[in-house]
């Protein structure tokens, strides 16, 4: 113990020394990691290139990556910028494979090494000055970017590590408004952090917005000398969702791209301004088959299809019709009930009946979307093994309700332990052996988070923003993915604050238990 007390002391006072062992560190794992994935060994987990197989993503990022050299040495650089504009970091590894003049996935070790180190000693920071106090809880909480599902994944070519570290400068903005008296800085950092999470998951935007919209709302009522660097942190986030950078796309270049692929497809697509397409195919095709010996075209339709063909319009129309059937007999009901009685009953008027409709619909439109959302996710990810509720469907708002606690379970507490001995296609048994472990130590995190809510529940305070946006993000996706191993990838960032305050409860938790002891 006496020697765990000196590290982190030596780590406190010396911060570069400690980010310059973390560089190396990470360059001596993510060179052995690449060596190995370019031999025959362990030949089942990698694909002999370089990359390993439970990053599946990393293999298709650098085909991607290769297709944007090609425009950089093309000198077709609107090809480049606005190609995969989902995939913002292949752009900056585009550039390192051009520079270098080597077109292999370890060059993106200039990035990645940086950019793991600078999360941990962000999160190193943060813990210092949430808990000043408690001397070994930074490096404790370090441990968290040890995991080797943390750790492997961080030498890869995939953005979830550019994506905590964003996570990470927003931990540090937060905790610099509430620990220091700053009036700039907080902002400044938490807009770099907001900006790396945006341009990984741009889907997050309107989630950010929205809580940062009500955080900006409480401090300027406690805090009236905030409001320009409330508006400096919250304006560009909100012109990011009115001015979408597709937006500004050459029409031109874009219907070029889009007659390529319709030679492609030899196929002739219009789309109106509805949105509706269009399909003419001639007469006589140029192209024949023959199909020997079974003729027959089998076509697998999965379960209700209907839900997925039928147009919001239609499914809106069916409801308010339905709404106002059942509210017409209820009034016919309560109307033959009143000849009887003396006691004046008020009927609903029509603008009420139309306003409900109108909420129920929206309601519903929500479900709607996020059916649709986990409808696409299955579909695209067929081949993933860890599938949970794959067949799930959310036909209205209350199925969503219901769907809470299950939301909460998985999000929260998978992998499960019947999960941990299984054999993964990507990972292996060793894989799903190093993920049972990891959730071990993350059950026992959140017992530590639990402890310290419960004992006192103020010290989250500072945190509260953090929480609700992470408690939010972990619940939409136990709602959108139906693939256990995806939700434990893509929540990891979401679990830091957790392990923040976590593991301070578990060292309070096992100081108090010893007292108890020695008494």
């Amino acid at each position: 113990m006496i020697y765990f007390f000196t590290i982190a002391n030596y780590c406190r006072e010396n911060k570069r020394s400690m980010f310059l062992f973390l560089l190396l560190f990470h360059i001596v794992i993510s060179v052995t990691l690449f060596s190995i994935a370019n031999t025959e060994y362990l030949s089942s987990l990698h694909n002999g290139e370089g990359l390993w197989n439970f990053t599946r993503d990393s293999t298709y990022y650098h085909k991607e990556v290769l297709n944007l050299v090609t425009y950089i040495e093309k000198s077709q650089w609107f090809a480049w910028w606005y190609s995969y504009l989902n995939h913002s970091h292949l752009r900056v590894a585009s550039l390192i494979y051009w520079i270098t003049g080597y077109h292999s996935p370890i060059v993106f070790e200039i990035v990645n090494c940086v950019v793991w180190a600078t999360s941990l000693l962000l999160i190193f920071r943060v813990s210092e000055l949430l808990f000043p106090d408690d001397i070994k809880l930074p490096l404790i909480v370090s441990i968290f970017f040890l995991q080797p599902s943390i750790l492997i994944s961080s030498t890869q070519l995939l953005k979830d590590p550019i994506y905590i570290l964003g996570f990470c400068f927003m931990c540090y903005g937060f905790t610099i408004f509430a620990k220091q008296n700053s009036k700039w800085k907080w902002v400044f950092i938490l807009q770099i952090g907001i900006i790396l999470v945006v341009l990984m998951r741009d889907y997050v935007s309107i989630i950010l917005l929205v809580f940062l919209i009500l955080f900006s709302v409480i401090v300027y009522f406690k805090e009236k000398t905030f409001l320009t660097p409330l508006l400096v942190l919250i304006i560009p986030l909100i012109l990011l969702e009115f001015f979408s950078v597709n937006r500004f796309i050459s029409t031109d270049k874009l219907q070029m791209e889009r007659s390529n692929l319709m030679k492609q497809i030899q196929a002739s697509v219009a789309i109106d301004e509805q949105s509706q397409v269009s399909v003419t195919i001639e007469e006589q095709p140029q192209a024949s088959v023959t199909i020997e010996e079974q003729p027959q075209v089998s076509v697998t339709i999965e379960e209700q299809p209907q839900v997925y063909l039928t147009t919001r319009q239609e499914k809106n129309k069916a409801r308010t019709i339905a709404i106002q059937e059942k509210i017409k007999s209820d009034n016919i009901a309560i109307k033959e009930k009143i000849k009887s009685n003396t006691v004046a009953i008020q009927f609903p008027t029509q603008s009420y009946i139309t306003s409900q409709v109108a909420i129920l619909e929206v309601l519903n439109n929500i479900s709607d979307g996020i059916n649709t959302i986990r409808y696409g996710f299955r579909k695209d990810n067929s081949y993933a093994g860890s599938r949970i509720d794959p067949n799930k469907k959310y036909q209205s708002f209350t199925e969503l309700v219901m769907y809470f606690p299950r939301a909460l379970q998985i999000g929260f507490l998978s992998p499960f332990p019947s999960n941990w001995l299984n054999k993964g296609s990507q990972v292996g048994t060793i894989g799903y052996l190093l993920i049972g472990l990891e959730t071990i130590i993350w059950y026992f995190i959140l017992l530590g988070f639990i402890y310290i809510t419960y004992k006192n529940p103020s010290v989250i305070k500072p945190f509260s923003a953090v929480f609700l946006i992470s408690i939010t993000l972990i619940l939409l996706l136990s709602y959108v993915v139906p693939n256990i191993g995806a939700i434990y990838r893509m929540r990891q960032s979401y679990m830091i604050p957790f392990y923040l305050f976590g593991a301070h409860g578990l060292t309070l938790m096992i100081s108090n238990f010893t007292k108890k002891q020695h008494k």
